[in-house]
This record gives structure tokens, sequence and C-alpha cells, in this order.
């Protein structure tokens, strides 16, 4: 019966997978910081603090002063800018005229699941788009990227395309936010 009940869960996540809307965009968080910046933070209430940032607790630390998160609207440290999105960090994974935003969700495990996944746990990666810097910043899906692209042809292009495919390739999606941002 455990056997059945995970062929069915392989199956209906590979159903997910073609079905693309499971989509898994290329990354490259390090061409995503803001440049000229090392490490700093900004408030809601507009301020920035620069200085090497250290995450202790729910607080972020700078120069030795602990920020609340609460008050943190974005933060770059080492390799990573975060912005914050329902009172949740998210990373900048790609920027351009199309930012795009990732939030990796953990699924813990359960050690009395009856699959192994579910005693495993898991990750699964939710895309956000944002069209300019100070825009919302939008769930991604292939109608929102869609119109996000419009106004230039060739990107427009490859998000048709893409939606035409049996077989989803991801990629199509990747060269729509390229061919946009440059």
């Amino acid at each position: 019966m455990s056997r059945i009940l995970l062929y069915s869960l392989i199956i209906s996540l590979s159903g997910c997978v073609v079905a693309g809307t499971l989509p898994r965009l290329k990354e490259t968080p390090e061409k995503s910081l803001i440049e000229g910046k090392g490490d700093f933070i900004e408030l809601f209430n507009g301020q920035i603090i620069e200085g090497t940032v250290k995450s202790s607790g729910n607080k972020l630390v700078v120069n030795g002063t602990g920020y609340p998160v609460k008050q943190v609207k974005s933060y770059q440290q080492k390799s990573e800018y975060r912005t914050t999105l329902a009172n949740r960090f998210i990373t900048r994974v790609v920027k351009g005229r199309i930012n795009v935003f990732k939030k990796v969700i953990d699924h813990p495990g359960d050690m009395f699941g009856s699959t192994s996944r579910s005693r495993a746990g898991s990750t699964s990666t939710q895309y956000y788009l944002q069209k300019g810097e100070n825009a919302k910043i939008e769930y991604f899906d292939v109608k929102t990227l869609r119109e996000m692209v419009e106004d230039n042809p060739k990107a427009l292009d490859w998000v048709d395309r893409y939606k035409k495919l049996k077989k989803k390739d991801d990629s199509y999606l990747d060269n729509a936010i390229a061919v946009y941002n440059s």
C-alpha cells in the first residue's frame, strides 16, 4: 500500500513539472546585488545603514547595533540581496528591468509519515517577479510574466512558444526574462 502511495506521489509531482506548474528558473544571485555597495540594511523608514550585516535570532546586527527584522525592508549581505514580501524575506536571483525573487520553503519531515518523502521532508521554491525597482512584487506565473513582457516582441515570443510546448522547458522562460532585461 505504501508503495502505491509513493508511486502516486511521484507521478503527480512529475505531472506538475511537465505541466509547467513548478518552473525552475536560471538564477544569477551574484549579479543581483546593488552595485557599488557592500553589506547594508534598509529600514522601512528609509534609513540605510552600511556595514557588515550579521544575523542574530530575529535581529540583523550592523556595526554592533541590532535591528529587529520587522523594521528591515531589505538588506544585502555578502552575496545576497533580500527584501520583504508579506513579512518574510525573499532573495533576488535575477536583477534587471524584470527582477526575479525566490523563497525556499522547508517542509519538515515526520518520523511517522507513510512515505519516505514525508519522513525525510522536502523543500519547494516559489518565484516572484517585479517589473522595475519600485513596483509591486508579484507571484510568478506564466500569465504574469507574459503581461510584463508584452511591450517586447522578442521576449513575448519566448513566453508564447513556452505555452505551446507539450513538454515544458523552463529555459524558454529564462530566455524571455534575459531578452527583456538586455
